[in-house]
C-alpha cells in the first residue's frame, strides 16, 4: 500500500508499506505529475501494466504490494534453496 510519494530529482520517491509490514521506498524514474496520473488510472481499476507500461515488473510489484526485489528474495529464500 502506497503511503506517500514526492518529487525526487527528475523522478518520484514512492514510500509504501510492504505486505510484511515493513516500510520501503523506491525511486521511480517518472515525473511526479505523470506518476500521479498513472496511479489515479490504476486506482480507478486500470490494470497496473496498462497504467504504468514503462515500469519494470519489479517496480509495478512495489506499487502493488510495497515489496522490493530484495525483500522478495528474502521472503522466499528458503523456497528457492530447496
Amino acid at each position: 500500500m502506497i503511503k506517500s510519494y514526492k518529487p525526487d530529482g527528475e523522478g518520484t520517491l514512492v514510500t509504501a508499506q510492504s505486505v510484511s509490514g515493513k516500510t520501503n521506498s523506491m525511486h521511480i524514474a517518472m515525473p511526479m505529475e505523470a506518476f500521479e496520473q498513472a496511479y489515479k488510472r490504476f486506482e480507478e481499476k486500470d490494470h497496473i501494466q496498462h497504467a504504468f507500461p514503462s515500469l519494470s515488473p519489479e517496480e509495478r510489484e512495489f506499487i502493488l504490494t510495497g515489496v522490493t526485489a530484495e525483500e522478495w528474495d528474502t521472503m522466499f529464500k528458503e523456497e528457492d534453496d530447496e
